[in-house]
């Protein structure tokens, strides 16, 4: 069982890595060729040209040709004096670096896709099942330690990233060299970029439901909460020399929920703020599920998994987030779905009886749902559960309930059972003793005439 679980998680793990990897490469293949096109031209630059020094002796061959004019001859600037453009050694600079740092993310890719071919191979090699095993978690607790792999892929990205801006802040330099509006034009529009770029990377920081993401947002909730936590071991610090012990207290405290942000991450403290929310986000959860259902198969499936989510600590704690869902939304669908299987000539007895006893079991999870499903039943009479024996003795059973409402809907519900004269109920000899005795119990007073049965012959 374990090396089943290992196998899957592992095939998704490496196929997330290969596929993160292959994308790098992708990108540092195109970036760096334009790059690498771009910087054979610009390394010109770093030194003379040889047409110049060359321009320069023959303007000086010619000024000392006996019979020339040396006035009429301009001489070029002398190779001697040649000093090399700022402008060239800082775009040179900043696009050498870049090409370095693209070059290095392809070779960390490939080195990525043979780690995660290595790890499949070690791991699912041996043929003794414990042994598979053990080498499975050794090496699966060996990619968590020390350099996780992890890491590694948020380190190729941000490393790529740097390469990106470098080459940008290099392009700006090189621009300037030709004409200025065209190089403010590209400064302008890269510091919107970069601009838009830093937004997203804070965006996680300040809003911890917010889906985007960058390699820098790692780096910046590091740093934010080491400056908090920095202030508050300094006030610490202070408030110890203080005769009150309690807001020294506090503050380790606060401590140590801040070094607990730190070392758990972004991640986490989304978990944990998902903690708090968790009777809106069960709300939103419920409704959503519930708006996405097509069909009866999915009504079964759906409200098979609720009563054991009634049942869940959290959704008990609160309960009052789910009141408006219970009372307008969940009672008409569940009303509706039993009218719809019971009518249904597509399913069989025991289908039939399947989905009502998960009606039932829905209903009794909570008592606003009983109280809603009893309401919607009164307001469509003519509804084939009426002539379902289960549902009037579930109905029976609750004319003296504690909650008023119940009580009154169910003492409304069994009244109404005298509009309908006959109701029919097959089932197979066996059990005509237990019917026979649950309808006596269930139709006693209600003065209506029921017909059951019992293979193929009416008693």
């Amino acid at each position: 069982m374990y090396n089943e679980k290992a196998e899957k998680h592992d095939e998704k793990m490496t196929e997330r890595w290969k596929g993160d990897a292959e994308g790098i490469l992708v990108f540092t293949g195109l970036f760096s060729a334009a790059l690498a096109q771009l910087l054979v031209g610009s390394l010109q630059n770093l030194r003379l040209s040889s047409q110049d020094a060359s321009s320069f002796y023959l303007a000086r061959i010619y000024q000392l040709t006996p019979g020339s004019n040396p006035s009429s001859v301009t001489l070029p600037p002398d190779p001697s004096q040649f000093l090399t453009p700022k402008s060239a050694i800082w775009t040179n600079t900043l696009w050498s670096l870049s090409l370095v740092i693209s070059l290095t993310c392809a070779l960390l890719a490939i080195l990525l896709q043979q780690w995660a071919r290595r790890y499949i191979r070690i791991t699912q090699k041996a043929d003794d099942p414990q042994r598979r095993a053990r080498i499975r978690e050794f090496m699966f607790q060996g990619s968590k330690k020390r350099l996780p792999l992890r890491f590694m892929l948020e380190l190729l990205t941000a490393l790529l990233h740097i390469a990106v801006f470098l080459f940008l802040a290099g392009f700006i330099v090189y621009l300037f060299t030709f004409n200025r509006f065209v190089a403010m034009t590209a400064a302008v529009s890269a510091g919107a970029c970069t601009m838009l770029y830093l937004s997203i990377s804070f965006a996680p920081i300040v809003f911890h439901d917010s889906p985007y993401y960058t390699p820098l947002s790692t780096l910046v909730w590091i740093v934010s909460n080491g400056a908090i936590w920095l202030g508050l071991r300094l006030r610490h610090s202070a408030t110890l020399r203080s005769p009150s012990s309690k807001p020294a207290y506090t503050i380790r405290q606060s401590l140590h929920n801040c070094y607990l942000r730190i070392t758990r991450g972004i991640t986490k403290e989304v978990g944990d703020l998902a903690r708090t929310q968790s009777s809106f986000l069960d709300t939103s959860v419920i409704s959503r599920t519930f708006d996405s259902i097509d069909g009866d198969q999915d009504m079964e499936k759906f409200l098979t998994c609720i009563p054991g989510f009634y049942r869940s600590s959290d959704v008990k704690k609160d309960a009052s987030a789910l009141e408006k869902f219970n009372r307008k939304r969940f009672p008409p669908a569940i009303v509706s779905f039993m009218d719809r299987s019971l009518s249904s000539e597509l399913l069989t007895d025991t289908e039939k009886w399947r989905r009502i006893a998960i009606s039932f079991s829905v209903i009794n999870a909570d008592p606003q749902i009983l109280q809603g499903t009893f309401q919607r039943a009164l307001q469509v009479p003519e509804s084939v559960i009426f002539n379902h024996l289960p549902f009037v003795h579930l109905s029976q059973s609750r004319v003296n309930d504690t909650d008023p409402w119940v009580r009154d809907y169910a003492r409304c519900i069994v009244p109404s059972l005298l509009i309908t004269s006959t109701i029919t109920i097959t089932i197979g000899p066996s059990s005509f003793v237990n019917i026979w005795a649950c309808q006596n119990a269930a139709w006693r007073n209600t003065g209506c005439l029921v017909i059951i049965t019992v293979c193929d012959s009416v008693t």
